[in-house]
């Protein structure tokens, strides 16, 4: 109704949730302008696009309205449209779960990479649910000791960093982001078959036609150090260990530590032992280093100041930007130049990495806010 006057809407954090299902704000009031004054940065988006602003005094006023395009609600309870077909009342997907190796080297091909995942088992959902419900559901696959998680053809549990995969509305996979999850229904991605990415998928069990070892996976391929043969030594030289680093030299590296090397040792030019393993792609050395090394490895800088996902980043290494950035590390420092590892893949013309960085540094944005606000 044009009527000339502002709507304004009152939410709170539950009845914003609340959107994703049928709910509602307050209505609190009409007006013909709006004037925000805020105190410190915030993340908006403007135009669709987000930003932070700075503090600042924003004046809202009703310009002219404009036809909108809205989207269907796919939920049982909207009515239907005569070209819409209706929502089944419940869904029997197959579940496939594809590793980061062949999902790095396979995306552009939809159909080697659904001939390169590993069947995990069939999940019964509501039709009209959303991927958040969907995931509880593929989480408790592996937990029913009767269910179809038990039939599948590996015994690897699933790693709790895995996602979904949108495997219907590009021309290629891609992933979605688990704080967007809420926002994807399972008609949107899937249709008799969904897939997710789990990123700690091992390559022998990838393969159907492998073997899969009975016994438990040893917790590292290095056979550990005779006790006889470290007695009192001192610990090793710090070179030793960048140079095992350098080498990619897995067993190695793990020997210097178990025998007390100090993993946040640093060369000449500031570089620790994660930048090396960076640099030469070594992605054993690399989750290790994030596993054993104190948390203050993931934002340490070298002499230009590039912190280890910078040089990921800039080296198009998805696999490890992925590692570092679960590990919790930060996404907005930046280097001398001033760049971020989102702006460092976008130098390397990697713009499906760029995506990802950039989706995690708003995420990220978004939880120093609340934090913030909550102390």
């Amino acid at each position: 109704h044009d009527d000339g006057y502002l709507e304004v809407i009152g939410f709170t954090m539950t009845s914003l949730a609340a959107l994703q299902v049928g709910g509602h704000g307050e209505r609190l009031t009409q007006c013909r302008e709006v004037v925000l004054t805020t105190s410190k940065a915030i993340p908006v988006q403007v135009d669709g696009e987000p930003c932070k602003l700075a503090a600042s005094r924003i004046r809202i006023a009703l310009r002219n309205q404009a036809t909108m395009v809205q989207k269907a609600k796919r939920r049982s309870a909207a009515p239907l449209h005569s070209d819409q077909q209706p929502v089944p009342e419940q869904l029997r997907i197959q579940v496939s779960r594809v590793s980061m190796h062949d999902y790095e080297a396979l995306h552009y091909d939809k159909e080697q990479l659904k001939e390169a995942s590993v069947p995990l088992g069939t999940v019964v959902v509501p039709g009209d649910s959303d991927l958040e419900l969907c995931r509880a559901h593929i989480e408790r696959l592996q937990q029913e000791p009767d269910g179809a998680g038990a039939k599948s053809p590996t015994c690897q549990k699933l790693s709790p960093k895995w996602c979904f995969l949108d495997a219907t509305t590009a021309s290629r996979f891609y992933r979605i982001d688990r704080a967007q999850e809420h926002l994807n229904y399972v008609t949107e991605i899937a249709q008799d078959e969904i897939y997710i990415l789990d990123p700690e998928l091992l390559g022998a069990s990838a393969r159907p036609d492998l073997p899969t070892p009975t016994s438990p996976l040893p917790t590292s391929p290095c056979s550990p150090t005779p006790r006889s043969l470290q007695g009192d030594a001192a610990p090793p030289q710090g070179e030793e260990l960048i140079e095992a680093a350098k080498r990619n030299d897995f067993c190695k590296l793990q020997e210097l530590h178990r025998a007390g090397g100090d993993l946040m040792h640093r060369d000449e030019q500031s570089r620790t032992l994660l930048h090396h393993a960076v640099s030469t792609g070594s992605k054993d050395v690399v989750r290790y280093l994030l596993d054993h090394a104190p948390p203050e490895i993931l934002d340490a800088v070298e002499e230009n100041g590039e912190t280890c996902l910078h040089q990921a980043a800039a080296l198009g290494q998805r696999t490890i930007c992925h590692y570092i950035v679960e590990a919790g590390a930060s996404l907005m420092k930046t280097d001398q130049q001033g760049d971020t590892p989102r702006q460092r893949a976008e130098k390397a013309q990697d713009t499906e990495l760029a995506a990802y960085l950039e989706n995690r540094q708003h995420y990220q944005m978004i939880q120093r806010e609340d934090q913030e606000t909550a102390v």
